[in-house]
C-alpha cells in the first residue's frame, strides 16, 4: 500500500496509535505491547516533507492556556533528528502549541517538552514527524501530563473510533466518524443549507483502460450521460479493440503506453498528467475530473447524474467519495456490450473501507480549480494528494463495480495477468495486485454462485491488519435491498422513459387518485383551445373536456392521439393538461421545458409528491410498469423556474393519493394569447404611434477566445449590431484581448473574477471596501489588457445583483455607469443605469429559452415603453452568454434579430447608452502610497515571473516603485526587463552571487518611502487589497512591526494567537511571539516572507548583514535573531484575517530553495 493512509502494523495496538504515510512513502509501524514500545522502520521515501511519515497518538482532552508535557524515551538506529508535535487530531488541522525539533542517538535517552495548549480540543495529538530521513526510529512511554496546583498529574487517553474498525458490509458509520490508523486526508461534512455553489463549471473524465473492448463502450456512454462532455482514456497497450471500441463510443484517447507488467503507478502519473494538462489548455476556472476504470459505473444520489449532484454543492468541496459496491453474475447471461451491466448482474456487495472518516471506498470525483492548489488521485482513486485541506460531502455519490462479465472473457484476461512467462512473471505481482488475485483465484466459484467459496481480496492485502476481513465468503443481495428507495435509480442511456413503462397487456384502464385534479384542471382550461394531454396515460381527462379539442399524447399508450418522447416533443398547443408526469420521469427538466415553451394561453401542472428542500427520488416501484418507476420530490422553487416569467397560480388540495395532496400550478401567458402575435401586434401597434423601437445587444461572460465567442462576432457583423461584451477582469486573457480589439464591439466590465459568493460577488453582504478594491482591480487588469481607451468604463455586476452601497460608489470608482438585468435595486439620481432586461436563457436547464417565452419578453418590454411606464426611447437589452450556446441557438438568435429589423428596429451602439467620460466628473486620482515595493530574486527566473504576473494582476494600490533585485549578474533579467517594459520596475542587481540578506540591505538602499512591501520571488498573489489593509494596520498600532499576508492555515506551522483586532475595519491578529522549537529555535514572529513593514525599523538595525558578520549563519538564523531584536524593542508580527482566512499569497518555490554561496 501507498496512499497516504497507508502502514503495515504488528503485535496487538490497544490505543489510538497510527502511522501516517505521505505520497508514495512506505514505512512498517511494530508495536511491542509487553514493553510500551514502538518501533518505526522506513522502507522508502519518495519526498522530503518531515510529516510525510507521521506516527500519531491521538485521543487527549486539553484546555487552552493550560500548562502540560510530554515525556518519552527514544533511540534510533543512527543518529539522526524528528520533530515532536502536539495538534488537533481531526480537520481542520490547527497545531495546539508544541512543535520541536529532538535529536535522537543510537543510545535511549528521555526527553521532556513543556508548552501551553493553545486551544480547547477534546481529541488531540502527540505526533512524530520523522520523514526527513530513512533511519528507523524506536519510541516508548509515550505520556502527556498537566500541570495542575497539586502536581503534575499523568493525562489518560480515549480510544478513537476502535468501534468502526473492519470491514463494513452493510451500512458506513455516522459521518465524520475517525477510523483507527488512518488519517483524515478528507474533512467529511454536510452540503450547507444555503450552497455557496459554483456559478459554472465543466466535467471531464479520465478512463484507464487494458483489455477491455466488450464493456468500455458502455463505461463512456454513461460517463457522458452522468455529464462528462468529454471521456480521455489513459490505455495501456491494449490489444482486443479497446481503443476502437472507446472511440467509437465519442471517447478520446489521449495515451497509449506499453508496459511488461501492471503498473499502478506509472498508470496513475499518465492519468494525473492527462487531467493537469488538459486542464491548463481548456482553460477554465473550475473542472471536476472523473477518474474511471472500465469496468465502474458512477452515478449520483436521489437519481440525480452526477453533473447534476454536483451543481448543488457547496464550492469548498474539490472531493466527492462514493459508496462502493461489487456486483456479480446471477442466472441468465452476465453481460451484453453497451448495456448497463446491472440489468444482468442486481447482486452486489457494499465494500466499505476507512480510506476517510466516512469509510468511502473509492474517491473518483476531483475539482481541478485554476486558483487552488493541484489535486491530483492516488492509487486505485481510493484518496488523493492536494497541500490543502480537502472537504468531502457526506452525501457520497455511488459507484456499481462489474468485473465479472462473460465467463470466458473474464477468464482469458485474468489469466494474461497471473500466466507466468518464461522466466517465472507474471503481469500482475501478488503482493500488489490482491483484488485481481481473488478474482482469479474465485472465478469458478462466482459464476457457480458458490458465495461461501469466493476469496475475500481484503484477506491478502495488508491493509487487513486494520480491516480484519475473513479469508472468503460473500453475501450479495439484490441492489434495490441495499440502498434507500430514494437512491435506487439509475439512470441507463438507453432509458425511454416514456415508451413501454405501463404494462396495457395486463392492467385494466384506471386512472391514479381521484377525479379533484382532473376537474379543476381541465376547468380552467376548457374553451381556451386545444388542450393537449401530456403523459394521458389511459386518456381519463379526456372525459371532463365539454369545449375544446383533446389531444392525448403519450410514449405508448394506446389511447394516446400521438406517441412521443416528451424529451423532445414541442408542438404549439393553445393549452397543455400535464398531471402526475414529472414526479416519474428523472428527465422531467426538459419535459417541463418543452411544454413552457409549447403552449400559447394557459397551462396546468399537477404533482401528487410532497415538496421538499431539494429536488430527489423519494421511492420507487413496479407494480404496474415495466421498469422501476421513481416517485420524484421537488424543492418548489426547481418547478417555477421554469414559468416564473409568466402569470400563475398555485393551490394544494388533498385528494385520494399515495401522499394525500397534491399541488396544482394554474400557469397563463401574458394577456392569454400567442406569444408570438403580441410581439407582432405591439410592433405594428410601435408603428401606428410613429415610434421606433430601439433595442441593444449585451454578451456576459467574456474570458478568452472561443469558438463561440468568434461566433457570436461574425453573427453581429453579419446584422451591422455592435454588441456590448462584458469580461470578467480576473480571468480574461491576452487572446481576448487580441479578438476584441479588432473586433467592432464594446468592452464593458463584468464583476472581477465572476465568484460564486452567497449574496453576489458585489451583493449585500460584501464588505464595501472590499467591493471597491476588486472592481479597481479589475479595472487595471482591462487597462493593460485594452488600453485605458480601449474599453468602456461600465461596471456589469455578475449575476445582476448590486448592493446599494457599492451601486453608490461607481462614479467615485470612475465608471460611467452600471448594466444589470432586470433592475433590482432602487436608482440612484447619480448612478446612470441601462439594464438588458431581456435575458433569453432558460437557465435551470443552461440553453436558450423557447421563441414564445422570448418573444413574449419583448413584448412586454415594448408595450411598458409605449404606454409610457418607462421612457418610449429607452432601448430595450438583450442578453445573451456565449459560452452556452449551441448551434440552434445562434439560429434562433439571428432570426429574432433580423425579425426586428424586418420590422424598422434600431439597434444604437451601446458605448452611445451612456454619457461620454468628458461629462462625467471623473475618479479622484489615489496618490501613490508611500510605499516602495521591493522583490528580492536569486536566478529563479521561471518563478519570478509568476510573481511578478499575480503581482500587477492582484496589487490595487499604487505604489512609489516596484525594485526588482537580482542576487547575480544584471543580464540574468534581461528578458523579463523587455517583457515588463510597460510596467515602471526598476531592475537592480548585485553584480555576483553574494547571498539573500546582502542583497536585501542592497534593495533597501534604494528605498526612501515610509513603507516598504517585500516579497522574494516565489510567491504567487491570489487577492486584491493587501498593501492598502497593511497600511491601515501599520498606521493604526504602531507596536505591529510588519503585517503577514499568508493564510491562517498556512503560517510554517508559526502559532498565530486568536484575539482578534481591528484596525478601523480590517480584523488583523497577532503572530505568537516566544514560539520555541529545537529546529528553528525561537521565534517571535519577523518573516522575510511577503509583507508591509516600515522603512524606520529597517534603518533602526541597518544593516541586516551586522546580524551575521561572520557569514556563517543560515538565512533563517538572521530571520529569527532580527525576530528578537524587535521583540526586545516591543514590536511583534501580525496577519490579515480577513479574506476568509484564505489570505493574499501562496508559496510556489518548495523545493527550489537556493543554497548559500560558497
Amino acid at each position: 500500500m501507498s496512499d497516504d493512509h497507508s502502514f503495515t502494523a504488528h503485535g496487538q495496538r490497544r490505543r489510538s496509535e497510527s502511522l501516517r504515510l505521505g505520497r508514495e512513502n512506505r514505512a512498517t509501524f511494530d508495536f511491542l505491547e509487553e514493553s510500551d514500545r514502538f518501533r518505526v522502520t522506513i522502507q522508502r521515501l519518495t519526498s522530503s516533507a518531515t510529516h510525510d511519515v507521521q506516527l500519531n497518538l491521538a485521543g487527549y482532552a486539553v484546555s487552552a492556556n493550560a500548562e502540560y508535557r510530554v515525556t518519552f524515551s527514544g533511540r534510533a538506529d543512527a543518529e539522526r533528528t524528528l520533530s515532536l508535535g502536539f495538534s488537533k487530531a481531526n480537520a481542520p488541522w490547527s497545531n495546539a502549541g508544541l512543535y520541536r525539533s529532538l535529536r535522537l542517538t543510537t543510545d535511549w535517552a528521555e526527553f521532556s517538552a513543556d508548552f501551553v495548549a493553545t486551544l480547547d480540543e477534546t481529541d488531540a495529538r502527540i505526533h512524530f514527524d520523522i520523514g526527513n530521513s530513512p533511519i528507523a526510529v524506536e519510541l516508548s512511554s509515550v505520556s502527556l501530563w498537566q500541570a495542575t496546583e497539586n502536581g503534575v498529574v499523568l493525562l489518560p487517553r480515549r480510544e478513537s473510533g476502535a468501534a468502526w474498525r473492519g470491514l463494513d458490509r452493510s451500512s458506513p458509520p455516522p459521518v465524520g466518524t475517525p477510523i483507527a490508523g488512518f488519517s483524515s486526508w478528507v474533512a467529511s461534512v454536510p452540503n450547507p443549507e444555503s450552497p455557496r455553489s459554483l456559478g459554472y463549471f465543466r466535467m471531464f473524465a479520465v478512463l484507464g483502460t487494458w483489455m477491455e473492448a466488450d464493456i468500455v463502450a458502455a463505461t463512456v456512454h454513461n460517463a457522458m450521460l452522468q455529464g462528462c462532455e468529454c471521456v480521455y482514456v489513459v490505455d495501456n497497450g491494449s490489444t482486443d479493440g479497446t481503443q476502437e471500441a472507446a472511440v467509437r463510443a465519442g471517447a478520446v484517447i489521449a495515451r497509449s503506453y506499453a508496459s511488461d507488467r501492471y503498473d499502478e503507478d506509472l498508470r496513475l502519473r499518465h492519468m494525473n498528467d492527462v487531467v493537469a494538462e488538459v486542464s491548463q489548455t481548456e482553460g477554465d476556472s473550475h473542472i471536476w475530473w472523473l477518474f474511471l476504470d472500465a469496468d465502474e459505473f458512477p452515478h449520483g444520489p436521489w437519481g440525480m447524474t452526477l453533473r447534476e449532484y454536483l451543481a448543488t454543492l457547496d464550492e469548498k468541496f474539490r472531493v466527492v467519495g462514493t459508496r462502493f459496491f461489487n456486483h456479480y453474475p446471477g442466472d441468465g447471461p452476465s453481460y451484453e456490450p453497451d448495456r448497463h451491466p446491472i440489468d444482468f448482474q442486481p447482486l452486489c456487495e457494499e465494500l466499505a473501507f476507512p480510506m476517510c472518516p466516512s469509510r468511502h471506498r473509492k474517491h473518483p470525483l476531483l475539482r481541478f480549480d485554476r486558483d487552488g492548489p493541484r489535486i491530483e488521485s492516488a492509487k486505485g482513486f481510493h484518496t488523493a494528494y492536494c497541500d490543502e485541506q480537502l472537504y468531502e460531502p457526506s452525501q457520497p455519490a455511488f459507484l456499481h463495480h462489474f468485473p465479472f462479465r462473460d465467463k470466458d472473457l473474464t477468464r482469458r484476461r485474468l489469466e494474461a495477468l497471473w500466466t507466468k512467462d518464461p522466466t517465472g512473471t507474471t503481469r500482475a505481482t501478488e503482493w500488489h495486485d490482491t483484488h485481481m488475485l481473488a478474482r482469479f483465484r474465485s472465478l469458478d466459484a462466482v459464476y457457480a454462485q458458490n458465495w461461501s467459496r469466493v476469496e475475500n481480496f481484503v484477506s491478502l492485502d495488508p491493509i487487513n491488519e486494520i480491516v480484519n476481513a475473513p479469508a472468503s465468503g460473500v453475501a450479495p443481495r439484490p441492489w434495490a435491498e441495499m440502498v434507500e428507495p430514494e437512491h435506487q435509480h439509475v439512470k441507463r442511456w438507453y432509458d425511454t422513459p416514456m415508451v413501454g413503462v405501463w404494462k396495457y397487456a395486463s392492467t385494466g384502464k384506471f386512472h391514479y387518485g381521484d377525479d379533484v385534479t382532473y376537474r379543476r384542471g381541465i376547468a380552467f382550461l376548457d374553451g381556451r383551445g386545444t388542450i393537449e394531454d401530456w403523459g394521458c396515460g389511459f386518456a381519463h381527462a379526456r372525459s371532463f373536456v365539454t369545449e375544446s379539442a383533446y389531444v392525448g399524447v403519450d410514449g405508448s399508450s394506446q389511447w394516446a392521439d400521438k406517441i412521443r418522447d416528451l424529451r423532445e416533443y414541442r408542438s404549439d398547443a393553445d393549452c397543455i393538461f400535464m398531471r402526475h408526469v414529472l414526479e416519474h420521469n428523472v428527465d422531467w427538466r426538459p419535459i417541463l421545458a418543452n411544454a413552457v415553451n409549447s403552449f400559447r394561453r394557459r397551462m396546468v401542472l399537477i404533482v401528487f409528491t410532497p415538496f421538499s428542500d431539494s429536488t430527489r427520488i423519494i421511492a420507487t416501484s413496479q407494480t404496474v410498469t415495466s421498469v422501476p418507476v421513481p416517485d420524484i420530490s421537488f424543492r418548489k422553487e426547481d418547478l417555477t423556474a421554469y414559468f416564473s416569467h409568466l402569470k400563475q397560480a398555485e393551490e394544494m388540495v388533498e385528494t385520494e393519493t399515495q401522499y394525500g395532496i397534491e399541488h396544482l400550478f394554474y400557469i397563463e401567458k401574458p394577456d392569454d394569447e400567442p406569444a408570438i402575435d403580441s410581439l407582432q401586434r405591439e410592433l405594428e401597434a410601435w408603428s401606428a404611434a410613429d415610434l421606433t423601437p430601439r433595442f441593444w445587444w449585451r454578451d456576459d461572460d467574456a474570458v478568452t477566445d472561443t469558438l463561440q465567442l468568434r461566433r457570436l462576432l461574425r453573427i453581429a457583423e453579419e446584422l451591422a449590431i455592435v454588441p456590448a461584451i462584458a469580461v470578467v477582469p480576473e480571468q480574461a486573457d491576452e487572446s481576448l484581448a487580441a479578438l476584441l480589439s479588432e473586433a467592432d464591439c464594446c468592452v464593458w466590465q463584468h464583476g472581477w473574477g465572476h465568484h460564486t459568493q452567497t449574496a453576489g460577488e458585489f451583493g449585500e453582504g460584501r464588505a464595501a471596501d472590499t467591493m471597491a478594491l476588486e472592481a479597481s482591480a479589475g479595472q487595471r487588469i482591462l487597462d493593460r489588457l485594452f488600453g485605458p481607451h480601449g474599453w468602456q468604463r461600465v461596471f456589469v455586476p455578475p449575476f445582476h445583483l448590486l448592493s446599494m452601497r457599492f451601486k453608490a460608489l461607481v462614479p467615485d470608482l470612475g465608471y460611467l455607469g452600471v448594466s444589470a438585468g432586470v433592475q433590482l435595486t432602487p436608482p440612484i439620481d447619480h448612478v446612470v443605469e441601462v439594464n438588458a432586461e431581456v435575458d433569453v436563457m432558460n437557465w435551470p436547464e443552461r440553453r436558450m429559452l423557447g421563441d414564445l417565452a422570448i418573444r413574449g419578453r419583448v413584448a412586454e418590454q415594448l408595450a411598458d415603453r409605449r404606454t409610457e411606464n418607462t421612457d418610449p426611447t429607452s432601448p430595450i437589452g438583450i442578453l445573451t452568454h456565449h459560452l452556452v450556446f449551441v448551434e440552434e441557438d445562434w439560429t434562433r438568435l439571428t432570426e429574432l434579430f433580423r425579425f426586428l429589423q424586418s420590422r424598422g428596429a434600431e439597434f444604437p451602439k451601446p458605448a452611445g447608452l451612456f454619457p461620454s467620460p468628458a461629462t462625467v466628473a471623473p475618479a479622484a486620482a489615489r496618490e501613490p502610497a508611500g510605499v516602495t515595493v521591493v522583490i528580492t530574486s536569486c536566478g529563479r527566473q521561471d518563478l519570478l515571473e509568476r510573481t511578478l504576473d499575480s503581482f500587477i494582476k492582484y496589487n490595487s494600490c499604487p505604489v512609489a516603485a516596484i525594485l526588482v533585485m537580482e542576487d547575480g549578474q544584471p543580464e540574468t533579467n534581461r528578458r523579463l526587463a523587455a517583457r515588463y517594459s510597460d510596467v515602471d520596475i526598476q531592475w537592480l542587481s548585485t553584480g555576483e552571487r553574494i547571498g539573500q540578506i546582502p542583497a536585501i540591505d542592497a534593495a533597501y538602499r534604494h528605498v526612501d518611502t515610509e513603507f516598504i512591501f517585500h516579497c522574494e520571488d516565489d510567491w504567487e498573489f491570489t487577492a486584491p487589497g493587501f498593501i492598502e489593509k497593511s497600511l491601515a494596520i501599520l498606521e493604526a498600532n504602531p507596536a505591529i512591526l510588519q503585517v503577514w499576508i499568508r493564510s491562517l492555515t498556512d503560517t510554517n506551522q508559526h502559532p498565530v494567537l486568536s484575539h482578534c483586532l481591528f484596525a478601523g475595519d480590517v480584523p488583523y491578529r497577532v503572530m505568537q511571539p516566544g514560539h520555541h522549537t529545537e529546529e528553528w529555535g525561537t521565534w517571535n514572529g519577523f518573516s522575510f516572507n511577503p509583507g508591509l513593514r516600515r522603512r524606520s525599523d529597517y534603518l533602526a538595525i541597518a544593516p541586516l548583514a551586522s546580524f551575521n558578520r561572520g557569514e556563517e549563519k543560515l538565512a533563517y538564523e538572521t530571520e529569527r535573531d532580527l525576530s528578537a531584536f524587535y521583540l526586545d524593542r516591543g514590536l511583534l508580527a501580525a496577519i490579515l484575517a480577513d479574506n476568509d482566512g484564505m489570505g493574499y499569497v501562496r508559496h510556489i518555490g518548495s523545493g527550489r530553495r537556493i543554497e548559500k554561496p560558497a
